[in-house]
């Protein structure tokens, strides 16, 4: 055997090492994500089934309360309405992240209130915030009337994701600050909590479809994986940016850049004709 030979199948050797380790970690990549998989249907198996379980428990014991039993009622009507907000939360990320995977979201623009919005943001978080007993600061700049020419919807989940995973991950007591800023038909979200944090290997991943940062089977912090990742892939659809700044510990704060949408249509009345009051600040 001359010396090329011996080269040769020194090269094939190592080409086929290097091939070999390849599939390792191929293999690996898709264990794991089986495991995120497997691991999501349970978590979306038990936060659909629960709630469910949950609203037909109440509404039973509703139907069989005593007349006199109205604060008994009242109480038990606001326990349905907030696990039926919590279903609807959780199945309106499932929906739009299969959307997203097809690639069937589209943007429907109009002028969205930022006050009224977050108004309604923050009264689906409610429930959440009162039952870790958490602050929540808001603050709108500038103050006056805000409207941005977006898409309303896509708008409301990525906030109520995104405070909703600052509620999570933070523990009784805390605080989350958000802030809205408008300027130059830009929008600035900024999202601070007061959680557990991350580093920088943990914040290179929470985007990816699955990923938990706290994956302890019996974790008090519920939620599917996906909020964060439909946070990433709404900003995307809405051509703007999401980044973080996170450290172990000392809480975490996302930051959104959303630039005002485009659209044909453009602002009308009730009777569908074209109007802009000169009161209102349009950004």
């Amino acid at each position: 055997m001359n010396e090329t030979t011996n080269q040769q199948l020194i090269r094939l050797k190592e080409e086929n090492r290097r091939l070999e380790k390849q599939l390792e970690e191929l293999n690996k990549k898709l264990l794991e994500a089986e495991a995120f998989k497997s691991h999501f249907i349970s978590n979306v198996t038990n936060e659909i089934v629960n709630p469910f379980a949950s609203i037909l428990g109440l509404s039973k014991s509703m139907m069989t309360a005593e007349e006199h039993q109205k604060e008994e009622v009242c109480h038990l009507a606001g326990l349905i309405y907030s696990e039926a907000s919590f279903l609807d939360f959780q199945l309106n990320n499932t929906f739009t992240a299969a959307k997203l995977e097809a690639g069937e979201v589209f943007v429907e623009v109009s002028p969205v209130e930022l006050g009224q919005l977050m108004e309604e943001v923050l009264e689906s978080v409610h429930p959440d915030q009162e039952r870790k007993q958490m602050n929540i600061n808001f603050e709108l700049l500038p103050e006056s009337p805000l409207y941005l020419h977006t898409d309303r919807e896509k708008l409301k989940l990525i906030l109520i994701n995104l405070i909703s995973n600052g509620i999570k991950f933070s523990d009784n007591g805390k605080s989350v600050r958000i802030t809205l800023k408008v300027s130059e038909k830009n929008l600035e979200i900024q999202v601070a909590d007061e959680g557990i944090g991350m580093d920088e290997k943990e914040v290179g991943k929470i985007f990816d479809r699955f990923h938990r940062a706290d994956k302890r089977i019996h974790s008090l912090n519920p939620g599917n994986g996906l909020g964060l990742a439909v946070v990433d892939g709404l900003v995307h659809v809405l051509d703007g940016s999401v980044t973080v700044k996170s450290s172990p510990g000392k809480g975490s704060t996302f930051i959104v850049s959303l630039p005002e949408s485009l659209s044909e249509s453009d602002f009308f009345d009730e009777d569908g004709l074209f109007a802009k009051d000169e009161e209102q600040e349009f950004f």
